[in-house]
């Protein structure tokens, strides 16, 4: 009979881990975990636990299909759903695209592929680009929604987007396309 307790410390790393058996893991990597339900990873390192979370808008964003991407953006979210755009401030959903208050009347995102969203501010004012994977890229200021059609042919069916050192950067299959700024 055990009269004593014994104290081991060991420090928690080694996040989520799901390739070794319970008994391996033990023993190689102590703190880490095989399941991490209600997780995310922490901005810390390692993860955290959600807390629990709430709906930005309760109304049901309009369209059909799948939602192919999601942005927050100027306190603001922006989803596509199907081939058009949609902005929630949290109390119900607006189109963007196909809409003559925006100046996009005739505008819709092609492709059925994920769509991805880049902010950025060359001068003076933001604006948010998309990429759909299948024609070129389109821009919205908060006024208009238009697809950049003047952008070289390189440029149509690009997946990725990012901002890198005042460049926007854009992948397209094998090609990188960079250039400094995009005006009116």
């Amino acid at each position: 009979m055990a009269d004593a307790w014994q104290t081991h410390s060991f420090e928690f790393k080694g996040g989520l881990i799901t390739n070794l058996s319970p008994y391996q893991q033990g023993f190689q990597a102590p703190g880490s975990a095989r399941i991490l339900r209600n997780f995310e990873p922490s901005i810390f390192g390692g993860y955290t636990r959600i807390e629990g979370f709430e709906k930005f808008d309760t109304n049901a964003l309009s369209n059909t299909g799948v939602v192919r991407g999601i942005h927050r953006y100027d306190g603001q979210v922006y989803a596509v759903r199907g081939d058009d755009l949609f902005r929630s401030s949290g109390t119900g959903w607006t189109q963007i695209s196909d809409n003559a208050t925006y100046g996009s009347a005739g505008v819709t995102i092609g492709g059925t592929a994920k769509v991805r969203f880049l902010k950025y501010d060359f001068d003076g004012t933001e604006k948010l680009m998309l990429v759909d994977g299948t024609g070129k890229p389109y821009r919205f200021d908060g006024t208009t929604f238009e697809q950049l059609t003047s952008l070289s042919a390189d440029t149509s069916g690009s997946s990725f987007i990012v901002n890198f050192k005042n460049h926007i950067v854009l992948g397209n299959g094998k090609k990188i396309i960079f250039f400094c700024s995009i005006r009116r």
